[in-house]
């Protein structure tokens, strides 16, 4: 598996998609990761930062990211997620609407590609960036 086609743009939109941090998904993500929160935040409080990187796991956002990524290095490939940067510059909060903007970038000499957001408020402020590395693998034998 190689990055062999030099036709292929290095970075392609992938979509844009609507988002919001519900109190119960925030609720329920606390409980998971241990944040001591027992309650469901008010409408308005700040979500938690590594929240943010669910948002890219959200089915039509997940299958967006895969149909990009198996256009990069064709079928019979994972993408095995290495690493994650996340930026906030100004706060997210719980039950306000949000637009996602996902691209992706063609895989590396190292079959490592890079998927990247921005997050926008209703006004189109620059609210946060997400960007992943993933490392694109051969699918074992007898796995689909």
């Amino acid at each position: 598996m190689s990055n062999e086609n030099t036709d292929m743009p290095a970075e392609i939109a992938i979509g844009q998609f609507d988002v919001v941090a519900g109190r119960d998904q925030i609720a329920q993500f606390c409980a998971a990761i241990g944040g001591g929160k027992t309650a469901a935040p008010a409408d308005g409080d700040p979500v938690p930062v590594t929240y943010l990187m669910c948002w890219l796991g959200v089915s039509k956002i997940k299958n967006s990211i895969r149909d990009a990524l198996l256009g990069f290095s064709g079928p019979g490939t994972i993408p095995v997620h290495l690493e994650q940067t996340i930026e906030v510059f100004r706060p997210i909060k719980v039950a306000e609407t949000y637009r996602l903007a996902v691209f992706a970038r063609a895989p590396d000499e190292n079959n490592i590609a890079r998927i990247s957001a921005r997050i926008f408020d209703v006004a189109d402020n620059l609210l946060a960036s997400l960007s992943a590395g993933v490392l694109l693998i051969d699918q074992p034998e007898g796995q689909s």
